[in-house]
């Protein structure tokens, strides 16, 4: 075999162990840069259904579609913290998208982000403080909808009831297992919160809390 052949056969050895070393180094950039992309898809389905809530609920759209890109991830719509309002306790709405090492989690309206343990508020929830009366709206799942892989899913709304739980004076204890995240709005808010475990609880002078029951099929 003469030297150009086996000058050429290392040349191509080198070039391939190059590109093996580069494939397995930039992986982790591949697979993250493919996760960022089925977040952001999330983000964006979370925020349409959130809209889509928000018209129901106000009687803008009684009946609404709203239309969820899913791209390799899972999504749940069911009811799960629980909100009592001097101790009478109704379960509120929890949507999750599901990926790799990561969560997006609507609750009640709060949206979240769950990354390596690390819970960051990315949306706040539609609850006010005006002076010293809060406005605080329970939305509330009649149905449930959990699905995965690729693809469009249509998720069907419809406002099934709305209900006027208490004015004035009111205890409020949130249970959820995002209690931390719940506590710093509540603090921020200025309601002057407590946590004890997973419940976050504090009282008003005076409140106006709504119970929206909405469909989801």
């Amino acid at each position: 075999m003469s030297s150009e052949v086996v000058g050429t056969l290392m040349i191509i050895l080198l070039v391939s162990l190059m590109v093996g070393m580069l494939f397995v180094a930039s992986q982790p950039v591949i697979f993250g840069s493919r996760e960022a992309v089925k977040e952001r898809e999330a983000y964006f389905s979370m925020v349409e259904l959130r809209e889509k809530i928000d018209q129901v609920r106000f009687g803008a759209e009684p009946n609404s579609t709203a239309r969820i890109h899913l791209s390799g991830v899972s999504v749940a719509m069911r009811n799960e913290p629980v909100i009592a309002i001097n101790g009478t306790s109704y379960r509120v709405s929890s949507i999750v998208f599901y990926g790799e090492n990561w969560e997006l989690v609507m609750e009640n309206g709060a949206i979240l982000e769950i990354r390596d343990g690390r819970k960051i508020l990315v949306f706040p929830p539609p609850i006010y403080l005006n002076g010293e009366t809060l406005t605080l709206p329970l939305i509330s799942f009649n149905g449930s909808v959990s699905t995965g892989g690729k693809g469009t899913v249509s998720v069907f709304l419809s406002l099934q009831n709305v209900s006027l739980l208490k004015t004035g004076a009111a205890r409020v204890d949130l249970t959820s297992n995002n209690a931390e995240v719940w506590y710093d709005f509540f603090r921020e808010l200025g309601v002057n919160p407590t946590i004890s475990g997973n419940t976050v609880s504090f009282t008003v002078r005076d409140s106006y809390i709504v119970l929206y029951e909405v469909r989801v099929e």
